[in-house]
């Protein structure tokens, strides 16, 4: 039983990014209504450098926070896909890397 090193990387990282807080600036809130949840949901879209973040709140934060404030936030985390098309690429220069090497040796 060995030790995986890059999922142990993967998630180090990614605790570590969780645990970043950024400052940007609020620049519009919104209350979205669900069919799955009784309650509406308050988000605040918040403006960081060039990109815009929706950030869900409770409703106190919400009442309490203004267009213009300045907030700490937590952006959000990509979830990792698998690039299963960088895999069979490889795979494919291998396999004709390796049928060149035997037709050259032959």
């Amino acid at each position: 039983m060995g030790i995986d090193l890059r999922s142990l990387q993967a998630k180090r990282l990614i605790d570590r990014l969780s645990a970043l807080e950024c400052q940007g600036e609020v620049i519009d809130r919104r209350v979205r209504e669900s069919k799955d949840t009784p309650s509406p949901q308050r988000f605040l879209i918040i403006r960081f450098k060039d990109r815009e973040f929706e950030r869900p709140v409770k409703d106190a934060e919400f009442d309490r926070t203004e267009i213009g404030d300045k907030v700490q936030f937590t952006p959000t985390i990509p979830k990792r896909d698998v690039c299963h098309r960088h895999l069979c690429l490889c795979v494919i220069v291998a396999i004709a890397a390796e049928a060149f090497v035997i037709w050259g040796l032959m």
